[in-house]
């Protein structure tokens, strides 16, 4: 069930990193452009800033869930990395753990922001009124994946501790050859 499950938000974390691409494209494209028309006229493009602010935090929530399956957030191992595997995967479970609860409950309040967000038609007023409601959603959505990308982790890595994965081996210490005595 695990395997199904994690395929499962392997896609959903994959589009995700998809669209957290296409905002970064547009930003990119509306510098540009935004860049081209100041110097041509004298004046930006109207909307773009508060457009802009949207497709950020589009694009920093997006990513999140793909980039813990691919365990690519910044991590400090200066006290685990000279502990035993075993020891340091358990410690690994605990900071998870708490991880996951502050997590369930950021997504559930921000879950709350987005219902309420749509349901107002949400906008941020400037120069142009730009919808803030997608924004919200991503951050729900993401979050939520997030929470599902780490509860696999984490029941992984249990049944790692317990021995009952095809894995367990990587967390005890090889045995030594005939020839490799223990002195």
């Amino acid at each position: 069930m695990t395997r199904v499950v994690q395929r499962a938000l392997s896609g959903i974390a994959i589009t995700m990193n998809v669209l957290a691409g296409a905002m970064l494209l547009y930003l990119i494209l509306s510098a540009a452009v935004d860049v081209v028309v100041r110097a041509l006229t004298g004046r930006g493009i109207p909307g773009s800033i508060e457009y802009g602010e949207v497709a950020l935090v589009m694009l920093a929530f997006l990513s999140l869930a793909r980039t813990q399956q691919k365990d690519g957030h910044v991590t400090v191992d200066l006290l685990t990395s000279r502990l035993p595997r075993r020891t340091a995967a358990g410690l690994e479970l605990v900071g998870m753990s708490v991880a996951l609860v502050f997590l369930i409950w950021m997504t559930w309040a921000s879950y709350e922001q987005a219902v309420v967000s749509v349901a107002r038609g949400e906008y941020r007023f400037g120069t142009v009124s730009a919808p803030v409601w997608p924004a919200r959603v991503a951050i729900a959505a993401s979050l939520a994946a997030l929470v599902g990308v780490i509860a696999v982790h984490l029941v992984r890595l249990f049944l790692e501790l317990r021995g009952r994965s095809g894995r367990a081996a990587d967390l005890e210490p090889p045995p030594l050859h005939a020839d490799e005595k223990a002195l």
